[in-house]
């Protein structure tokens, strides 16, 4: 379940929220205390068990209705809607790339590649990964190969890792790929 990252302060908006799966009520107020109370008031006026984990459950209700980042645990909420930060890069780039052998790919293959992550859905380039030096890291990992389109590529979503250096990964495999991901093939 996930649970908010900063609980000793209100979530995002300030307000604590719950919809009561069992008959659709959606309950709000100011504190956790009071939806906990309200909604158990609930569950007894209309003579349903009241969930033993109830605290827990509303957190995580909460949690998967609030922007992402608020929250700590397992999200499952589709990777294109979380925004990258620039230590979750660096973190998952070392995480693909230190200590691992990898093969790597012709230029030609790569560059074919690069032109599918390019109009890809998962391909942020929201991050200046030149400016901060997440490229010249990525390629530094993979030998520093280059290609001609390095500036044009931002950050994959899915596996959060460069784009200009991923291309070049033989056995790049991640959880959630887009259909036309050249990592599918």
């Amino acid at each position: 379940m996930l649970t908010l990252r900063y609980p000793m302060y209100a979530p995002p908006g300030g307000r604590w929220f719950y919809e009561v799966p069992e008959t659709g009520r959606s309950f709000d107020a100011d504190s956790k205390r009071e939806v906990v109370r309200t909604v158990t008031q609930h569950y007894v006026v209309n003579k349903l068990p009241v969930p033993s984990d109830l605290d827990a459950r509303i957190e995580d209700y909460l949690c998967r209705h609030i922007a992402y980042g608020a929250c700590q645990g397992d999200d499952p909420r589709d990777p294109a809607d979380r925004p990258i930060s620039y230590f979750e890069v660096v973190s998952a780039t070392e995480a693909l790339f230190r200590g691992r052998a990898h093969t790597h790919v012709s230029p030609r293959e790569a560059e074919a590649r690069a032109g599918r992550c390019r109009v890809c859905k998962m391909h942020s380039v929201g991050m200046c990964t030149s400016c901060n030096q997440l490229q010249a890291t990525a390629r530094a990992f993979v030998g520093g190969r280059s290609l001609p389109c390095d500036n044009m590529l931002g950050v994959c979503r899915v596996f959060r890792v460069p784009v200009n250096g991923l291309v070049y990964v033989r056995d790049a495999t991640a959880a959630k790929l887009p259909p036309n991901c050249w990592a599918l093939k």
